[in-house]
C-alpha cells in the first residue's frame, strides 16, 4: 500500500499511475490479466481506464449489471475465486458472467 501511495504522488499521468499499480499488484499475486474499474459520476456505468488482458483486447464502458466487478462493489469485499466459486456465484444468481472464465493455472490458458 505504501508503494501505491507513493506512486500516486510521483506518477506524471494517470496512465503511468495505473501501470505502476498493475506492476505492484503483479509482484504480489498473479495479475497478468488486470483492470481498474471506476463507477461513472452518475453511478450507472462502469468505466475501465486501465485494462490488460491476454485474450480480450479492451474492456468497454458498460452499464452496471450483475458481473463480478459489481459483486465486489456490492459486497465491499475482495474476491479471489476459482472457476468453481464463480460458477457457484452464477448458479446462485449472485453474478452473471461477462467474457470468459479463466483462472491462473487452469488448463484453458
Amino acid at each position: 500500500m505504501y508503494r501505491i501511495a507513493e506512486k500516486s504522488s510521483t506518477a506524471e499521468s494517470l496512465e503511468e499511475f495505473y501501470a505502476a499499480v498493475h506492476s505492484i499488484v503483479d509482484q504480489l499475486l498473479y495479475a497478468r490479466n488486470f483492470y481498474i474499474a471506476l463507477v461513472s459520476d452518475d453511478g450507472s456505468e462502469l468505466e475501465f481506464p486501465y485494462s490488460v488482458d491476454e485474450r480480450d483486447a479492451t474492456r468497454h464502458r458498460r452499464r452496471l449489471a450483475t458481473g463480478l466487478t459489481e459483486y465486489v462493489l456490492r459486497t465491499g469485499q475482495a474476491l479471489l475465486a476459482d472457476r468453481h466459486a464463480i460458477e457457484s456465484l452464477a448458479l446462485s444468481g449472485e453474478v452473471a458472467a461477462f467474457g470468459r472464465v479463466r483462472c491462473a493455472g487452469s488448463a484453458s490458458r
